[in-house]
């Protein structure tokens, strides 16, 4: 089975992992906040796994779509949109942390603040990794 193939089919493993943790959900006794967190790695792994399963067969089927997905414009476009909205992220999360800050919420602040704090550091790991690989 060639790569592509086997990529194809893992897709797929993501609708039964997630009709399993479906079942799992409505099985099972689990307290409250389980079954929120089940419930949002359902949802996690059931889009990511529909979203790249339509992605896999246009790319196959619709060559309008293959050119357009892998076109350098395009993609220099998808980067820079990542960019901005990386930085109004960023921006809100240091909002969010002033706002926990001035309500007396001191451990989400603290959380926020970690995650403003650190979120440039993995920009810079990832931005070094990705220079090294091409």
């Amino acid at each position: 089975m060639s790569r592509k193939n086997r990529k194809k089919k893992f897709w797929y493993l993501g609708y039964i992992f997630a009709a399993v943790i479906g079942i799992i959900i409505f099985v099972t006794d689990f307290s409250q906040f389980t079954d929120i967190l089940l419930g949002g790695v359902l949802a996690a792994v059931f889009s990511v796994s529909h979203v790249m399963a339509a992605h896999e067969k246009l790319l196959a089927k619709d060559s309008g779509y293959a050119v357009d997905a892998t076109d350098e414009r395009n993609l220099m476009m998808r980067e820079k949109a990542g960019n901005i909205s990386n930085m109004i992220n960023m921006i809100l999360m240091a909002c969010a942390t002033v706002a926990f800050i001035a309500l007396d919420y001191r451990i989400p602040a603290v959380i926020t603040g970690v995650i403003v704090f650190v979120q440039p550091f993995i920009v810079i790991a990832i931005s070094n990794q990705l220079e090294k690989r091409m």
